[in-house]
């Protein structure tokens, strides 16, 4: 049996589905008195694939095909059973309704939140592929989802993290996304998306935005939580705000220039991006802000962070958790239950809607400019935002350059090792 099966990789359907090859009833034995004929028939293996809907393009949307029609041709072998959420919403008991599995407002509330992945889990419907044009197939980012578990803070000191910002006040979302930076001896610098939340205000039925202060406020406490006990921002490598941000960019960006006091007593220094233009001037002004704070700007860096996002996902250097069931348990790697926090269910939530948003991006090029535009679909712009995904492309940014840059390193120490490599080897022969 396969749970989840649209979830498996093709890969893992292919090796594990061999081993029901063998006849269930097969017995043999080498001593005198075995009677093959007398031998109690099993019943046949069964293959059972269980899953909510996935990828149209998935094993497991093949076999849903193909297994439907040979049941409706009348191979008695296989069977096809389709449970969307209008069954489980009224259940029988003998032949008396009894009380639903789950709510008509918790499936509302999901296909309000995030459609595209509600339509999959509740009403069974495989997600198509947005052909050529589309950014990023969610095969691609299936490859790349992992049992990774959301984390709130660093675990330890020798923890790398890049925070980005996508702040809004009335008619957005205010999104903000957490990457861990890590080495893999043979990819390089790669990237766990660990965390994202959306900075909503608490009770308020319209979903508005917290007020830009207490915005400031709960970014600058994830920074701290992120750095550890370490000093000021040791274990921080930048902070990628989006200097578009509906206008509020600049706003905030001064906010956090200032020296500030976290919850404990602490004051802690502020943030400046030294190398945008605002600020040139003002670095003398806030000589001990941390030059962490990097001003991106959406008009300048779209179409450029869309193509670099797309080659670090090609690469598989930037990984997911897995997606995400609602559940307050989910299961690990190591076969052992999680009990998860408020906090990692809200962090995978919005992690789920990032990656839907990523995949709805759609990539058109205009002969008449010359130029390729990265956005969402008309039918898609009025009911769904972009902001988590333009959050993730201010982390892609951040570990492109990183990964750029520790490339030319390393060919610079190269071409510094063959120099010397030449240098000895003329001396040695007297050139």
């Amino acid at each position: 049996m396969w749970d989840e099966a649209s979830f498996c990789t093709d890969e893992l359907i292919d090796v594990t589905e061999p081993f029901l090859t063998q006849e269930s009833d097969f017995k043999l034995s080498t001593k005198k008195e075995f009677d093959i004929d007398a031998q109690r028939q099993n019943i046949p293996n069964m293959r059972m694939f269980l899953s909510s809907a996935g990828d149209i393009q998935s094993k497991h949307a093949r076999k849903y095909w193909d297994y439907a029609k040979k049941m409706v041709a009348g191979d008695s072998r296989y069977f096809v059973m389709d449970v969307p959420c209008d069954i489980p919403l009224k259940p029988m008991v003998d032949g008396e309704f009894t009380k639903p599995l789950l709510s008509q407002t918790e499936i509302d509330d999901a296909m309000r939140l995030n459609p595209d992945k509600a339509s999959r889990e509740y009403y069974n419907k495989f997600q198509a592929d947005g052909g050529a044009s589309q950014m990023i197939k969610w095969a691609q980012v299936r490859r790349n989802e992992d049992f990774i578990l959301p984390k709130m803070c660093t675990t330890n000191n020798g923890e790398k993290f890049v925070l980005s910002f996508d702040p809004a006040r009335r008619m957005d979302n205010s999104p903000i996304a957490v990457m861990e930076i890590y080495e893999d001896e043979n990819k390089g610098f790669c990237g766990r998306v660990v965390n994202c939340t959306n900075l909503i205000e608490i009770g308020n039925k319209k979903k508005i935005p917290m007020k830009l202060k207490n915005q400031v406020q709960y970014a600058q406490q994830m920074v701290l939580d992120y750095n550890g006990n370490s000093k000021d921002y040791e274990n921080i490598e930048a902070f990628m705000l989006d200097a578009g941000a509906g206008g509020q960019a600049s706003s905030i960006a001064d906010t956090f220039l200032e020296d500030w006091q976290s919850e404990d007593g602490d004051i802690h220094n502020g943030f400046i991006d030294k190398e945008y233009e605002l600020y040139e001037d003002e670095i003398r002004n806030y000589p001990n802000a941390w030059d962490g704070l990097n001003l991106i700007s959406p008009q300048k860096w779209r179409t450029i962070m869309c193509q670099q996002l797309e080659e670090l996902i090609q690469l598989d250097v930037i990984k997911f958790p897995k997606e995400y069931n609602g559940k307050s348990m989910i299961l690990l790697e190591d076969g052992t239950m999680h009990s998860l926090t408020l906090e990692e269910q809200v962090a995978l939530v919005n992690i789920d809607l990032m990656k839907t948003q990523l995949t709805s991006i759609h990539k058109t090029y205009s002969s008449q400019t010359g130029k390729t535009t990265y956005a969402l679909p008309k039918e898609k712009e009025r009911r769904m935002n972009d902001d988590h995904f333009y959050c993730l492309l201010l982390l892609a940014h951040h570990l492109y350059e990183k990964r750029r840059e520790d490339q030319l390193s390393k060919s610079r120490k190269n071409d510094r090792d063959s120099q010397s490599d030449l240098d000895f080897l003329s001396q040695y022969l007297g050139f």
